[in-house]
């Protein structure tokens, strides 16, 4: 018997190295959205006081918070504040999201925005011609990393940075 249960062991083991699909469809597995691509792309370019709001693609439901946690300040220990924003799907989620969002911006000087390259959200259009309507100044765009874009806005008396 316990010949059997390791021999089954072994298989199943090879089965899932050699066959790394198998990997991919367990739970949690994957990621659509690109945060370890958007961590990478932030070290050594962050201040303190940043804000980076992650924008995930519409209907996408595997980004978890803790993950952020995770990435941004447990594994880097980048000196930021972040917040995930979504298209929602009616207008006053939209307005109370935004409302989040400006919350978090107050006396915040530099904001990043951040977002997967195979998952532009809909609504990021708008939300960026907002930024620029609260006077926020686009400065550039990060595209160095394979999966993720990371755009830099600034406060309109805070210059734009080197990239």
């Amino acid at each position: 018997l316990m010949l059997g249960v390791l021999a089954l062991w072994l298989i199943v083991g090879l089965w899932t190295s050699l066959f790394v699909n198998f990997n991919g469809q367990l739970d949690g597995a994957t990621m659509d959205y690109p945060i370890d691509h958007i961590a990478a792309a932030l070290v050594g370019r962050t201040e303190k006081n940043d804000v980076v709001v992650n924008y995930i693609p519409d209907r996408d439901d595997t980004v978890k918070a803790d993950t952020f946690e995770f990435y941004f300040k447990t594994l880097l220990h980048l000196p930021i504040q972040y917040t995930i924003a979504d298209t929602r799907k009616t207008a006053e989620s939209r307005l109370n999201m935004e409302t989040r969002l400006w919350q978090t911006f107050e006396g915040r000087r530099r904001v990043w925005i951040a977002y997967s390259k195979a998952g532009v959200p809909s609504s990021l259009p708008d939300f960026e011609s907002k930024m620029l309507a609260r006077n926020f100044q686009y400065c550039f765009s990060l595209t160095d990393q394979p999966k993720a874009l990371l755009d830099l806005y600034v406060a309109p008396d805070v210059a734009c940075p080197p990239h």
